[in-house]
């Protein structure tokens, strides 16, 4: 197939390229900045020549980059979390949606496959987060951008066109072009130490496991689908052991209550509303750190016809890339020195 991918500069478009490429098939790009394409795939040693110069919000460049396609992976958003990027936030992610999957919907591509997040189901109405989990109201900017997006892409589904939503967790992996929340999360843990909070925990879903996802999706002919892929969910306890074991030196434990992390994590949105910071204590994700139910990854591992990664080695991959890439000096992970 001949597939377009949006958000390829990205941890996720950039990985799903790569696989698909594997995979046999042809891969184009729709990005705005070309230029930074080689950096980018530059270690995965992998060459991308079918660039198209565009943005998602810009229906004509959209359209351009779908002609001659036969199936789309729409994987760009804005993920930051200032609250002084709201507005940006709403507008690009759920106009992105509506002209990329639209388009490719009325252009007849066959599959449409559109990258969501399991925070447009969260809080979820159902024990825990699944594919027929009702679409939430989150309360944070990409949240709600999530969840307006989903109303539109579930009423293209209703109407039987080829769309297939997939909800990721919280997504690690080496190699970020953009250094995202859980991976500045990881870094703040390993520095400041490791809240320890009974209940919840992680959700940790390795970028590889994901994209493997994406690939399982290119088939045409297979009507609408939806794909949770949670990943695994090691309470606070457990993670601070695997960054402990992984790093090779003692990782701090701080006992705290989830609702003095929830408190923390507003104290720290309303800071960043007018400061332009991104922090990686905010109030949505703490809700998710204390509150989080856990996700029924089975429709999702059947369709890839193989189990996650080993949370071990997703925590490994990723903080070996944090010391080498310079994002988490080597004194709070001796073991990565080499």
């Amino acid at each position: 197939m001949h597939v377009l991918v949006t958000g390829g500069t990205g941890l996720i478009g950039s990985y799903a390229a790569v696989a698909l490429r594997a995979a046999g098939h042809d891969v184009r790009l729709l990005v705005r900045s070309p230029g930074k394409v080689p950096t980018v795939f530059a270690p995965h040693e992998v060459e991308f020549d079918d660039i198209v110069t565009g943005d998602i919000t810009d229906r004509a460049s959209v359209e351009a980059a779908i002609d001659g396609c036969d199936a789309v992976v729409h994987a760009a958003a804005v993920t930051s979390v200032e609250r002084r990027r709201a507005q940006e936030v709403l507008a690009t992610n759920e106009a992105g949606v509506r002209n990329v999957v639209g388009s490719a919907v009325e252009a007849g591509l066959d599959p449409v496959v559109y990258t969501s997040s399991v925070g447009a189901l969260f809080p979820p109405d159902t024990a825990v987060v699944c594919p027929d989990t009702a679409v939430a109201t989150p309360k944070n900017a990409y949240g709600a951008s999530k969840a307006a997006s989903e109303h539109y892409v579930r009423a293209l589904q209703s109407d039987d066109h080829p769309v297939t939503i997939l909800y990721p967790g919280g997504v690690w992996g080496p190699n970020d072009p953009n250094m995202g929340p859980n991976l500045s999360a990881v870094v703040t843990n390993y520095e400041a130490g490791t809240p320890i909070v009974k209940g919840s925990g992680w959700s940790v879903v390795d970028v590889r496991d994901l994209a493997d996802l994406v690939v399982a999706t290119m088939a045409a002919d297979q009507g609408p689908g939806r794909y949770v892929l949670g990943g695994h969910n090691p309470d606070t306890d457990r993670m601070n052991r695997e960054l402990t074991a992984v790093g090779g030196r003692k990782v701090r434990r701080i006992p705290m209550p989830g609702a003095v992390l929830r408190g923390i994590g507003r104290v720290n949105d309303a800071v960043m509303w007018v400061l332009p910071l991104d922090l990686s204590i905010t109030g949505e994700g703490m809700q998710y750190l204390t509150r989080w139910p856990g996700s029924d990854d089975s429709a999702a591992l059947a369709l890839m016809g193989r189990p996650l990664r080993p949370l071990r080695e997703t925590v490994e991959d990723s903080v070996r890339w944090l010391v080498a890439s310079g994002h988490l000096d080597v004194k709070y992970a001796p073991a990565m020195a080499v």
